[in-house]
């Protein structure tokens, strides 16, 4: 049950990695040589080293998927991976609660246990399973336009200032929420809030509508 879990998860990255064109290299051992198809690039190694994360891109990455089945070996790639990139968001699995407490000691930003997050999905089919099937849709990208992404503003970024009318306008992409540097969660936001720089938006639209949303929040105000 265990590798089915793994493997799972390695399939569903391998498959989020090719939606985005993005390139995903993974340390892993040689005898999962069958699971790297999904991957634009594949790399084996001791995922536990620092030159193997380092060989896999970890300087340049957006983020970190930790999915190895022995909890030690996840505490050890993380604080490895915190020292090498401390602003790096970092996902890791653990078998037990008290693993996840390690994890998060260790610098994991979110920590996954396969076997609860399993009961709450099946709990959350059975009461709202439309929902469910809306969500599936929109972030696992299953054939459909509809897209979710989640987009943090620069302190430079040209986003920085807008209100979220002013971005609807422009890219046509909607703002579901918006998440502050503070923590506090600003959920269906008000035409007139004004996007700050540090904010984390949860948008969704088309494929086109949200390459516009990331192009203004990546352009520079200097640059308009």
């Amino acid at each position: 049950m265990k590798k089915q879990v793994l493997l799972k998860t390695s399939q569903e990255v391998g498959n989020l990695a090719i939606h985005s064109s993005s390139v995903h290299k993974v340390g892993t051992r040689k005898e999962s040589a069958p699971n790297a198809v999904n991957y634009p690039a594949f790399l084996y190694g001791d995922a536990t080293s620092d030159e193997a994360l380092k060989e896999a891109g970890i300087e340049r990455a957006r983020g970190l998927v930790i999915a190895v089945g022995n909890d030690a070996d996840s505490v050890y790639i993380t604080l490895s991976a915190r020292g090498l990139r401390p602003d790096l968001f970092i996902e890791a699995r653990a078998s037990s609660s008290a693993a996840g407490a390690k994890l998060k000691k260790a610098g994991a930003d979110r920590v996954i246990a396969p076997y609860s997050l399993g009961a709450r999905r099946m709990a959350q089919l059975a009461l709202r399973p439309t929902v469910v099937d809306f969500i599936d849709t929109v972030i696992y990208r299953r054939g459909r336009e509809l897209q979710m992404e989640n987009i943090t503003v620069s302190h430079d970024s040209a986003l920085a200032g807008l209100t979220v009318e002013e971005t609807r306008h422009r890219t046509k992409a909607a703002i579901l929420a918006i998440s502050k540097k503070g923590g506090k969660l600003l959920a269906n936001p008000q035409g007139e809030e004004t996007i700050e720089s540090g904010d984390r938006l949860i948008a969704m639209g088309t494929k086109k509508q949200l390459a516009a949303l990331e192009e203004i929040c990546e352009r520079c105000k200097t640059n308009e």
